[in-house]
């Protein structure tokens, strides 16, 4: 059996980026998204989700945009002068502290709880949910907290990938240990993930990280080359305003996801395959 999970990021970000995922799932093919409780439009985004019972919500672990949800007395090695987080960079934040980091998942965690949620899907914004001391803390913390489920990198995303894009992948996630392999890197957690009885999709198929100019060439092309299992397939779409573009330089790119993830061809291909679209709520237990 084919099944896909197709995931919106960065639900709550700005209104107009949770107005095109609504849209995304609406009229198209998204069936999951990441919730960033850390920014502005973030309750909002949870009391529109709450009348669509089809679209799952997560928490898109954030350390890279805008404030931490706990004091940033308690975060130092996350935050600049300005109480923000540090951007995304080749040092931060796989070299931060990682008890700052585990004091920022809790504090996110405990925010995605008090809206209402019962199980937590994990996922990372910039990725960082790869990054050896985040993927540690995700595993400590399930034993406390109801996280069920995570995304995580699969190794044929190696043979996939475009080479410069997954070099840059791999520096992000191991720094100089990336000389090493990410496939051998992989495989281990893989096996931490599965003694934690943490579940995750078969395979992750990111579009922009294949380099494809086309999202929606890159969407019908997956979707007709999947293999038997659960596949994620995620992107970014969202809809465009001023807010937007003064906090985030990944803009117009945003509405060109959202006519792809709402293109009636993409539509028409899982109609016409044996393909079945999931939400998270699906990997809460058997995949």
């Amino acid at each position: 059996m084919k099944s896909v999970l197709v995931t919106a990021d960065d639900f709550g970000f700005t209104k107009s980026v949770t107005e095109g995922i609504l849209k995304a799932h609406d009229e198209g093919i998204v069936t999951h998204t990441g919730l960033m409780v850390n920014m502005p439009d973030a309750p909002r985004a949870v009391e529109l989700a709450k009348s669509r019972p089809s679209l799952s919500v997560g928490l898109h672990f954030n350390l890279t945009q805008g404030k931490p949800v706990s004091n940033p007395e308690l975060v130092p090695s996350l935050i600049r002068e300005n109480g923000e987080f540090r951007g995304l960079s080749l040092w931060h934040p796989r070299r931060a502290n990682p008890r700052d980091i585990e004091t920022e998942l809790r504090a996110q965690i405990e925010k995605f709880l008090s809206f209402g949620f019962e199980k937590i899907h994990i996922d990372g914004h910039h990725y960082v949910t790869f990054i050896p001391n985040v993927l540690k803390t995700v595993i400590k913390l399930s034993k406390e907290y109801p996280i069920t489920s995570t995304r995580m990198i699969d190794p044929g995303m190696i043979k996939k990938g475009v080479k410069r894009k997954i070099i840059g992948f791999s520096i992000l996630c191991l720094g100089p240990k990336f000389v090493f392999g990410l496939g051998r890197y992989i495989k281990f957690w893989l096996k931490k993930l599965e003694e934690a009885g943490l579940v995750h999709p078969d395979a992750l198929v990111s579009w922009e990280l294949f380099g494809e100019s086309d999202c929606e060439a890159s969407l019908l092309k997956s979707l007709a080359t999947l293999n038997e299992g659960v596949t994620e397939i995620f992107g970014h779409p969202g809809l465009v305003d001023e807010e937007l573009l003064k906090t985030s330089t990944y803009t117009d790119i945003r509405e060109r996801e959202l006519t792809a993830f709402t293109s009636a061809r993409v539509k028409n291909a899982i109609m016409q395959s044996d393909t079945k679209l999931i939400n998270a709520f699906c990997l809460g237990g058997r995949l």
